[in-house]
């Protein structure tokens, strides 16, 4: 008696795949590693800033945030409509929750460019706000 089982090689086939696919992950992984390639990932810094016109004057607030105890200082740059430069830091190193910095007569509504920039107790520095206000 003779029997023809033409699906034995199947589940071999693929258990060896599926092999190959779990060693290839597993290289990727410890040659990322290995080489340093996670330790060039950023990490964002979570602290919110507000900008809003009043007047001819912008004014920025520091509201806080999951970061706040890395915080030493904010720094303000931009430029207005008409191009001259802004570049001011917030009164208080760190800068407390509720702190508001304004800039006086900056005024054009729409077109007055503010980017500020948190700098952490580590040296690093990252951007939190960039808006036309």
């Amino acid at each position: 008696m003779v029997t023809n089982r033409s699906d034995d090689a199947v589940s071999p086939v693929i258990g060896v795949i599926l092999m190959v696919a779990v060693t290839v992950i597993l290289a990727a992984v410890i040659g990322s590693y290995a080489f340093g390639m996670s330790s060039s990932v950023t990490r964002t810094v979570a602290i919110a800033v507000s900008a809003g016109q009043q007047g001819n004057d912008i004014v920025l607030t520091y509201h806080g945030g999951r970061d706040n105890p890395m915080l030493w200082k904010l720094d303000v740059t931009g430029a207005e409509a008409d191009g001259t430069a802004i570049s001011v830091s917030f009164p208080n190193m760190p800068p407390a929750i509720g702190d508001t910095l304004r800039l006086p007569s900056t005024g054009n509504p729409g077109s007055d460019h503010v980017v500020v920039v948190a700098e952490l107790v580590d040296g690093s520095r990252q951007v939190v706000l960039d808006v036309v206000v």
